[in-house]
């Protein structure tokens, strides 16, 4: 079921914009190092539960997931959507923030190709161009974006 509501929320917010699909599904947030306004090291522990059946792609074998982030002005403004900007950017950071210091889960995950692996040898270790808050009155999750959708 996240994986279609992010689905949702994506397919409504780009309108004309091609989707290349997208998921999301609770994490706890394990750390998070903040080496400027926009770049970022994010750890987190995905809440793998044993009735899930679907295995998200990126983060569904993991037991830490790593994402070094920053927030591409150029991937945003040629590639990404344009709701996907620095200041939503800053409010998916004030989240994860907020996440870590009250222990809560959070949905985390991604659009189209959401990160990058950083060595094809460490699948938990994946870099991201830009994060989005979405608030939707069902559902609040952050996703990543890599490569334009």
């Amino acid at each position: 079921m996240p994986r279609l509501s992010a689905i949702l929320i994506a397919a409504s917010l780009l309108a004309s914009n091609a989707l290349a699909g997208g998921s999301f599904e609770p994490v706890i947030v394990k750390s998070l190092n903040l080496k400027s306004a926009t770049d970022y090291e994010l750890v987190i522990q995905p809440t793998h539960s044993s009735a899930q059946s679907y295995k998200d792609p990126y983060f569904g074998s993991c037991s830490l997931f790593t994402v070094r982030g920053t927030y591409s002005l150029i991937q945003s403004t040629f590639l990404f959507p344009e709701f996907v900007t620095r200041k939503s950017h800053v409010a998916a950071l004030e989240r994860l923030t907020t996440a870590l210091k009250t222990s809560s889960p959070i949905n985390f995950g991604w659009i189209g190709t959401g990160f990058k692996s950083v060595d094809p040898k460490i699948p938990c270790l994946v870099r991201s161009r830009a994060l989005y808050l979405s608030i939707d009155p069902n559902v609040t999750a952050i996703l990543s974006f890599h490569d334009g959708i």
